[in-house]
């Protein structure tokens, strides 16, 4: 460890990181823009229309699969850090997190499907 003055700066920096105030925030993903959404879908192949067709034969787009209560409209995320984070979420943190969860979903309805 670098020492400065007599101060372990590895000691700073674990300081700083422990002094950082996280909590954590539940945001229905729906609350995220409709631009943002999509674009989380389009970055997942799993999403394309014609796959999804095949696990949800009565889907009629991918708008409904968005804002129906029957698939991903009631869909909540968790969401830990900093305080002033959590209170005013950036784009691409919103965009990194329902990327994160529409992968996570399509894991389970592959799996739900293979079992």
């Amino acid at each position: 460890a670098m020492r400065l003055n007599g101060i372990n700066l590895l000691n700073c920096t674990d300081l700083a990181i422990k002094t950082q105030k996280t909590s954590k925030k539940i945001y229905p993903l729906h609350t995220f823009s409709l631009p943002i959404r999509k674009k989380a879908l389009n970055k997942l192949p799993f999403y394309r229309f014609d796959n999804l067709r095949k696990y949800f034969p009565h889907l009629k787009s991918t708008s409904e699969l968005l804002s129906s209560d029957d698939f991903l409209h009631k869909i909540q995320v968790e969401i830990e850090g900093a305080e002033e984070q959590l209170d005013n979420l950036s784009s691409e943190m919103k965009l990194e997190t329902t990327v994160a969860v529409f992968d996570e979903i399509s894991e389970l309805i592959l799996e739900s499907k293979n079992r």
